[in-house]
């Protein structure tokens, strides 16, 4: 409260002074003396903090019955405090003013990233994503976007391009700094942290699990080595943080894909199918896979290389957590002995069994 107090204009310091009659403080709190309304908010703000929930509870109501089109532009101001920003996005219909609040270059990242869970505009999340800045600043806001359940996939899409492009760029440029720029002959201009400071800064991982074990491709289920390997693999997993799992997601090994592509955070388990080194083995594993989200295996529906694999369109159709849409259209590109085998599968919807047998007795009349 102290510093609100500190970053009043000095002609409105007095109306918060504690030394002030309660009764003038409710006065103002209530919004009974002639202010100019930008002047106003700014009290309140401090009000709502105020020790007396008389005065607290009067600077909420007074902030509530500020006219829209002039909160609206209060609240463009970069001038705002960002606690005035922060609480109504917070306490007020959140579609009156999240738009008004995102486009305002003072409002805090906490901000942000409460928006971005909770808002349901598209336009919002949009304005959200394309904010590259606060995206690299601010892991969070990225957490946050992830746990929408509006956020499109185009843009989460162009989240992880942008996260992926970034750290390509970053270790590029850590590596050539690294290789051709002596120490003591770093050109003046040349500030490294401006470059390290960014999304990934602190996202440092363990060389366990970016280097490939190539005794993991086909692995013996009691070869306790390769246990060993993906129990501590697994550990260091379980200890990261969101923009490390990231990191490992986009540039892992085998054994840390396999754990990620199960990440309830679909952030995370997306980036694992953006990771350069994933193979087509995998991928026909990952299609298999009735723990992994159906997001990831409508992103591999998407994939016009991998659906050009025959398995993984067989996969795609005989996992029961792919969206029916996508098995029936890969299911006219089955095989008939598939398409036999998979009519009589009692795992997969009704819809799915029945229109294999549709299939299956069309292909039999035509011969």
């Amino acid at each position: 409260m102290k510093d609100l107090i500190d970053r009043l204009p000095e002609n409105l310091k007095d109306f918060v002074d504690q030394d002030q009659p309660f009764e003038k403080k409710m006065m103002v709190a209530e919004g009974l003396i002639p202010l100019p309304p930008s002047d106003l908010v700014k009290i309140l703000v401090v009000f709502i903090n105020d020790e007396n929930e008389d005065i607290q509870k009067a600077a909420k109501n007074s902030l509530k019955d500020i006219p829209e089109d002039q909160m609206k532009n209060i609240l463009s101001d970069p001038n705002s405090f960002p606690e005035l920003l922060d609480y109504s996005a917070r306490n007020f219909e959140l579609q009156k003013y999240s738009q008004t609040i995102l486009l305002n270059r003072s409002t805090l990242d906490s901000t942000f990233a409460y928006i971005a869970e909770k808002d349901t505009s598209l336009a919002n999340l949009e304005i959200i994503a394309n904010n590259k800045q606060r995206i690299l600043r601010s892991v969070s806001i990225v957490e946050a976007l992830s746990r929408n359940s509006l956020l499109s996939r185009s843009l989460m899409d162009d989240v992880l391009s942008f996260l992926s492009l970034h750290l390509k760029k970053s270790d590029d440029l850590k590596k050539f700094i690294g290789e051709n720029v002596e120490k003591d002959d770093e050109p003046e201009d040349l500030d490294i942290d401006e470059f390290t400071e960014s999304f990934f800064d602190d996202a440092e991982i363990s060389e366990e699990l970016v280097e490939e074990h190539d005794d993991t491709e086909e692995y013996d289920e009691e070869d306790e080595d390769i246990d060993a390997i993906k129990e501590s693999i697994l550990q260091k997993i379980n200890k990261l943080t969101m923009a490390q799992k990231i990191k490992v997601a986009l540039q892992g090994n085998r054994e840390a894909r396999r754990i990620l592509i199960r990440d309830p955070n679909k952030i995370i388990s997306s980036s694992v199918l953006r990771n350069a080194k994933i193979s087509e083995t995998e991928v026909v594993q990952i299609s298999q896979s009735k723990v992994v989200g159906d997001e990831i295996l409508r992103q591999i529906s998407d994939n016009r290389k991998w659906t050009k694999l025959y398995q993984v369109k067989l996969s795609l159709v005989k996992n029961p957590k792919t969206p029916s849409h996508i098995s029936l259209n890969y299911l006219r590109h089955l095989r008939e002995i598939d398409i036999k085998s998979i009519m009589r599968d009692k795992n997969l919807p009704g819809v799915i069994t029945i229109g294999a047998r549709n299939l299956y007795k069309e292909a039999r009349r035509t011969r």
